[in-house]
């Protein structure tokens, strides 16, 4: 239930909205960076002697940060320990420095999203990005794409000593965003991890279908919302309380 906060003007032309404050997922939800992750995926596989993954299995270890994506891709998909190729931090390393690489060959804003931004700027939301991706990847994007500066804060799986599900980011955002804007927040993801940290920080949660989840699991984890296009997203996050 939203409190009548939600009701707060920025000043005096702006209409009411339903949430005053939002936080975006970062991959699959405002940036579609599924091709360069697999490239920088691939890259780090084949220093090693593995062969190319698809893009669409890169995908399905995608969520949970780094160390879990390249622990996952290395033991699910090769079949063999990080330890027996010099350890998770190594491999995370490699990956790191491939990725870096190639940041912004194809990454690039979902359909619509970079109107949805301003306009939701232009409405007087305040909006936070709150990714499991590192932030200097995260930040390096935003900036990359001119998106980085309509964000109060931009955090990163490796801001805090917890990522997301735990809900400590989603909440540190709201605390940067401030009174009293905080004060009525949604989240909007594209994965069952962002509504489980949206269900634990106790803010209402949109569920995008464009992005890298499945639109079935997405369901069964049963958002507030689950938005089909930017625009129907955009009239949830705006719309009356």
């Amino acid at each position: 239930m939203v409190g009548p906060e939600a009701k707060h003007r920025d000043g005096p032309h702006r209409r009411p909205t339903r949430f005053t404050a939002v936080l975006f997922d970062l991959d699959g939800t405002l940036v579609d960076t599924s091709a360069d992750i697999a490239t920088g995926v691939n890259a780090t596989l084949a220093e090693h002697g593995f062969g190319p993954l698809p893009i669409g299995t890169v995908l399905e270890h995608v969520g949970r940060g780094v160390r879990v994506l390249m622990q996952s891709c290395f033991e699910q998909e090769c079949r063999v320990s990080p330890d027996d190729v010099g350890g998770v931090d190594r491999v995370v390393s490699e990956f790191r420095r491939n990725y870096a690489a190639h940041l912004l060959d194809t990454t690039r804003p979902y359909p619509g999203i970079r109107e949805m931004i301003e306009r939701l700027h232009a409405a007087g939301i305040a909006m936070a990005v709150v990714s499991n991706k590192p932030e200097d990847l995260s930040r390096g994007i935003l900036e990359g794409l001119r998106l980085d500066y309509r964000f109060v804060a931009i955090l990163g799986g490796d801001t805090l000593p917890s990522r997301k599900p735990d809900p400590a980011p989603l909440l540190h955002a709201l605390e940067r965003i401030g009174p009293p804007r905080a004060a009525a927040p949604a989240m909007v993801g594209d994965s069952e991890i962002d509504i489980a940290a949206a269900r634990a920080a106790a803010i209402p949660v949109a569920a995008v279908a464009w992005g890298f989840g499945s639109q079935d699991r997405l369901a069964r984890a049963a958002p507030d919302h689950l938005a089909h296009d930017p625009a129907d997203l955009e009239s949830w996050l705006t719309g009356p309380s």
